[in-house]
Parts: C-alpha cells; structure tokens; sequence
C-alpha cells in the first residue's frame, strides 16, 4: 500500500519576523533583534523595505526618487548557525543591505503539502519596529487554497487623518511641497502617505509626493493623492466653493517601474500609502494602506477558485455618515497602492486569482462645498515563473479609482483628482539565492559541550562536527553569566580542558572560531563545585529504553535528545526530590543513527553521545 503524507492545515499569520540591528555581507552573517523561533536550516527571507533617498526642496521635485539605495533588494538563504543575537547563511549574501533602513528577516514557512482552511495573513507593516508586511510560504508538493490569501492593506502606512482648526484660517494659499504640524493648529497639509524612504521629520505634511507614498491634500479641504507601486498614484482633487478654496491638492506618488521588477534587478516593494485628505470638520478620510507581498513556492498551487490578493486599501472614516467611503465637508483620502504577488510554482491547477489593485481614492462633498476627492493608488505586480500565464490563473493589476464629487453644485465632478496607473503581470521569475558557501559546517560546529567538578578543577569536554575549517577554539568564562573572558586559546583538535583550581560557581562557553573567521558559540555551562552531578546513561548503544542516572544534589532537570543535525526530537522537564535519581527513557520512535542527550540541572549541564540501533 503506498504511503501518503497527510496535508498540514494553515491560517492566520503564520510568518514570523526579525528586525535585523546589523548585517556583515562578507561573512554572511546579520545580527537580529531576537533568534527565538530561529533553528538550523530555516529558510528566510532578507528584503530592505526602505533605503531610497529624495529630493527635499520646497518644489514640484520634492519626493521625486534621486537614488533606491538598497531599497527592495532581497534574497533567500538557509541558516547555518546560531550564536547569540546573530545568525550565519550558508549562501554567499549577493546584495547590498543597509541595517539603518528597514531591514527585517522573515522565517519561511516550509511545508510538504499544506492546505489554507482560512484565510492566510500578513502581520501588518508596523514602522516603529521595521517589521511585516510579508507572506512567505514553501511547500515540496501542493499548496491548496480551501481559502484566500491576503496582504491586502499590509504595507506602507497610509497618511494620518488629522482634525486641524474650525476655520479655513492658517497660510493661505498653502502652495508648500512639505509641512510641519503648524503651531496654530490650522494646519497647511495633511500627513503624505508612507513609502520606500524614511520619513523625514518636519516635512511629513503637504502636496509633495513622498517617494511612493502619495501627497497629503493642502489646506483648504482638498485631497489626498494615492499610493505608487508599479503604477503611479493619482492625484487628489481640489476644493472649490467657497472663499478660501484649496487648490493644492496631493500629488501622487512616484511610480516604481524602473527601480526594479526585472530578472537584471530583482527588486519588490510594497504599495506606497495614500495621502490624507485635509480635514478641520471631523469629516475627512485618510490615507489608505499600501498592499504587502506574498511569495508562494511549490510545486503544485491548487486554487479551488480562491484569491490571492495584495491590494491597496480604499481608506474610510469608521465615524462618517451615511458612508464611512465618503468625505463629508472635508478633503478626502487616496488609495493605498497594490503590493506584490510571486508564485513560483511549477502548475497551477484549478482556477487562481492573484490580485495587486490599487485602492479607490475617497468620494467627497456636503451640502454646496465640493471638496477635494481623494486620487486612485496605483496598481502593483503579480510575477509567476511560467513563461506565460497560464488559463487557469485570472490576474488583476489595475489602478484604483479616484473619487469625485457628490453634492449637486459639482455632481461627479473630479475636480482634478486621477486615478491611479495600473501594475502589471510579470513572468519569468527566479527566486534570488546567492552560492552556498558553508555545505561543510551543514551541522552545528559544537556539536556538544561539557562541564563537570572534579578534584582537579573543572573539567570541560566537547566534539566538533569538523576540525578542517576550524582555526582555534577559545574557551571563556563568567561568574555572572554575561560578562566573559578568555581562559584558554587550543587547537582545533583540542577536546577537552581543565580549568584548575576553580571551585567557585562558574559558568563557560566555547568559541570556535573558522579559518576565514566565522566565530561559532557553544551553549553556555554551569559547574558549582560544591553540588555537581554525576551523569551516566547505559546502555549504549541502546535498543529499546535508554535509563539515565544522576549522582548529586539537585531540584531541576531537563532532558533532551537531538540529532547529529541539533533537530530536538525529545525534551522533557523533571523534579529531582532525592540526590540519586534514575529515569528510563523510551527511544524507539528515533531512527538508528548517532543521538546527543542533554541534560540541564540547577548547578551543571551536560552531554552525552549515545547510538539507536
């Protein structure tokens, strides 16, 4: 009877994400914000979500994109080790990267079949820690879309709405690219939309496009204008009707075409965010959330007529009546623009829809005022690597919307604001992966590191899973846990130490350190002199029921059995309440081969290597 692997089921955000706080791409290395929920050969993703730089004067150029940077740039790589904060590729890094700019890492999910049972999520694009906005996803067979997939809204920020002074008052006319929050309150310019540059303080305001994200509507009441990605944002429409008419509204937000999206220049970006509508009757809309990105491997994507989408947001006002869509007597929003979508996948089977739109910009109008409506955002990518599309894949890239107006004086009347350019459908892609560059450190370097009291001194024990690449070990230690120092430096065929003399409670670590200067640590230990165990494990090799016995005063316990690749196949935790304590074991679900028992007490941590026959 042939075997089957049952499908694993999946919903929710199942991504998890890293700001990466330093990045050495000659060593391949990136020190990240935290390594928990990081193992040995994860696949990640490595992409700069910002990095572009602008121009900043007081004209029609500002925002206007006078250099990427690294921003968009991005690769897959497999974690070959783990040491503190900071994780080593096994791929040679082939971009650039600026840990200054938004650069995050994001575990890729891998899967064998894996079937969405509701809809699959990004976590949504937060700024404030330079993270999200992603879906990753690998699958060896079929991915199954019993439900949708959506980063729709996940990306760059749309602009803030913002209630400034009861009267049409302030600088008028307010013709400025870029505004501060003025200090009369009346304001000159809605918040920009966000987009691949950093927000510069002191000018997040006003009718200049911001890189991609689109301009805020000026003072008085007119609109925002939309988001960019592949497509150019529209902009947003002016306020007319009364006497201080706002005819500086938001310029749209600068198209990403030729930053990337080729085989040449594998870039991707997010959709830039919309620009506010101006608003000083509690009335207004602002800027809608650009699209994310999703990136799907596999080898079969079965659609069962589910979408996938990254679209940009329409904005709304949850509090404005009779539609949260529409402004009331105030300016209204642009749309955010459409994200990303890759499918890398050999078939498509069954019907799929990938949809990277950009978001309708906001209706506007109350009574006689017709004010500004907001400009469409642009539409983003959908990139297959087919060389054509295929039928049973339906796509849409298209622009969104602008609003108009809609009160009587101006029935329908755009006055001014564009709808946002549409995206387009890419083919051909390839998955940027540099050369692997650590296929002979595949393991942990440290395979398993001892400590132990004895009359001596304290006796320290290690194995390495290769000598030929390493340079030194050095050995250091702490009494505090955190402040180390060097207590040995051997060779690489060194196993073993004693620190003499030392009967204080002590802790130690190993740093071996590769010939082309990689540095790898080792767990860190704990010997107390005065109650240190005696760790035995018979019979080994073993068969059936592995019976471990520790010597020695203790309370805790944890036990744990990994591979020869530090795959954790059991762990289990132990209240020790006599000095001589026995456990049996049971390993007959691992399968023959090398095995490393670890077990971890209040005052040592030890190793063992035992052989499942």
């Amino acid at each position: 009877m042939p075997f089957f692997l049952a499908a694993q089921s999946i919903s929710g955000v199942v991504n998890s994400y890293y700001k990466v706080l330093a990045i050495n791409t000659t060593t391949s290395e990136a020190k990240l914000s935290s390594t928990t929920g990081l193992h040995y050969d994860d696949k990640v993703l490595l992409i700069q979500m910002k990095g572009a730089t602008v121009n900043t004067s007081n004209s029609s150029s500002f925002g206007t994109i006078s250099s990427a940077g690294n921003a968009g740039s991005y690769e897959f790589a497999y974690i070959c080790a783990i040491h503190n904060d900071t994780v080593l590729f096994r791929e040679n890094l082939i971009n650039s990267y600026d840990a200054s700019s938004y650069l995050q890492l994001v575990k890729v999910e891998k899967f064998t079949n894996v079937i969405i049972t509701d809809t699959l999520k990004a976590q949504t694009w937060d700024a404030s820690t330079g993270t999200g906005g992603v879906i990753a996803i690998e699958a060896s067979g079929t991915v199954t879309l019993n439900s949708g997939v959506s980063a729709t809204g996940s990306g760059f920020v749309g602009g803030t709405l913002y209630n400034f002074g009861p009267t049409c008052a302030g600088i008028l006319p307010a013709t400025a690219y870029y505004y501060d929050l003025v200090p009369d309150d009346y304001g000159s310019g809605a918040y920009k939309g966000e987009g691949i540059a950093a927000t510069i303080s002191g000018k997040q305001c006003g009718k200049g496009k911001f890189a991609n994200g689109g301009g805020g509507g000026n003072n008085h009441n007119s609109g925002g204008a939309g988001g960019a990605n592949y497509g150019s944002g529209g902009n947003g429409g002016n306020q007319t009707g009364l006497a201080c008419n706002g005819t500086n509204s938001g310029i749209g937000g600068v198209a990403l075409n030729s930053y990337g999206y080729s085989t040449g220049t594998n870039r991707i970006f997010m959709g830039g965010g919309g620009g506010a509508g101006h608003e000083n009757n509690s009335q207004g809309v602002g800027g809608g959330n650009g699209g994310g990105i999703i990136i799907i491997t596999c080898s079969t994507l079965d659609g069962v007529s589910h979408t996938i989408e990254a679209n940009g947001k329409q904005p709304v006002n949850a509090t404005n009546s009779p539609s949260i869509y529409e402004a009331n007597g105030d300016g209204a929003g642009g749309g955010g623009a459409g994200g990303v979508i890759i499918i890398d996948a050999a078939t498509i089977s069954t019907n799929v829809i990938a949809e990277a739109k950009g978001g309708n910009g906001n209706n506007s109008g109350f009574l006689s005022q017709c004010t500004g409506p907001g400009g469409g955002g642009g539409g983003g990518v959908v990139w297959i690597s087919a060389a054509s599309v295929p039928g049973t894949l339906s796509t849409n890239v298209t622009g969104g919307t602008n609003g108009v107006v809609k009160v009587a004086a101006c029935l329908n009347n755009a006055q001014g604001a564009t709808a946002g350019a549409n995206g387009t459908v890419l083919n051909n892609y390839a998955a940027p992966m540099g050369v692997a560059s650590c296929s002979g450190l595949a393991v942990p370097v440290i395979l398993n590191f001892n400590a132990v009291s004895a009359d001596a001194g304290n006796k320290l024990s290690w194995n390495l899973s290769t000598t030929e690449a390493i340079k030194q070990i050095a050995v250091e230690k702490s009494y505090n846990r955190n402040q180390f120092t060097g207590v040995a430096i051997l060779s690489a065929n060194n196993n073993n130490y004693t620190d003499r003399g030392e009967r204080n409670k002590v802790y130690y670590r190993l740093v071996a350190i590769t010939k082309d200067g990689h540095q790898y640590y080792s767990d860190i230990v704990m010997v107390n002199e005065r109650n240190s165990n005696h760790l035995v494990i018979a019979p080994n090799p073993v068969k059936d029921n592995l019976t471990v016995s520790i010597t020695g005063l203790s309370q805790q316990a944890s036990f744990t059995i990994t591979d020869i690749n530090g795959r954790v196949c059991f762990t289990q935790h132990n209240y020790i309440s006599a000095n001589n304590f026995t456990k049996n074991i049971s390993v007959k679900f691992l399968s023959p081969g090398m095995y490393f028992l670890h077990v971890i007490t209040d005052n040592s941590s030890q190793t063992i290597k035992f052989i499942k026959q």
